[in-house]
């Protein structure tokens, strides 16, 4: 089974940060005023190729080197998943899926930054009688965004993380 996502809502926000920047720029006449598309800095490694919001990327994840299938999802009593989009920088977050079905094959994810990106992807446990989300396996790998879906995607494996009631 496979699944597919876009988001933008970080793009907009930092598209308002930049019209404010280029507003101030102009508004006191500064030369040289270039805002940073990417919001790291110097030291950013977010290319600007493509633009920001146009890159793509296929994920899967696996636990113990085997894809999740529904029926495994159902006996290791893991409901959904939550995927984040991390800038490998400082760890902030770029965007957030959350309740991804789990026995997907492949996730696609667009409207993505152009570069390196951190995968984290967190096993949520089934909702029982403790209304607490619990995260039984989680996950996370250095990616990189391109203008294509990675084939095959790429694999976030899961390790074991906690252990819930």
């Amino acid at each position: 089974m496979r699944g597919h996502s876009s988001t933008n809502d970080s793009i907009q926000k930092r598209t308002m940060g930049r019209v404010l920047w280029i507003l101030l720029c102009l508004s006191f006449g500064l030369s040289g005023c270039e805002p940073d598309w990417s919001g790291e800095g110097p030291n950013r490694n977010l290319s600007l190729a493509q633009g920001p919001g146009n890159s793509k990327l296929a994920v899967s994840w696996t636990l113990s080197g085997l894809t999740f299938t529904e029926a495994r999802c159902t006996a290791l009593g893991i409901g959904s998943m939550d995927v984040y989009l991390l800038r490998p920088s400082d760890n902030a977050v770029l965007a957030v899926w959350s309740s991804v079905v789990c026995g997907l094959d492949r996730y696609s994810l667009s409207e993505l930054p152009a570069g390196q990106v951190r995968v984290h992807v967190e096993a949520i446990q089934k909702p029982g009688t403790n209304p607490r989300k619990c995260v039984p396996y989680l996950g996370e790998v250095l990616a990189t965004t391109g203008p294509q879906f990675s084939d095959p995607p790429i694999v976030v494996p899961l390790k074991p993380y906690s252990t819930c009631p």
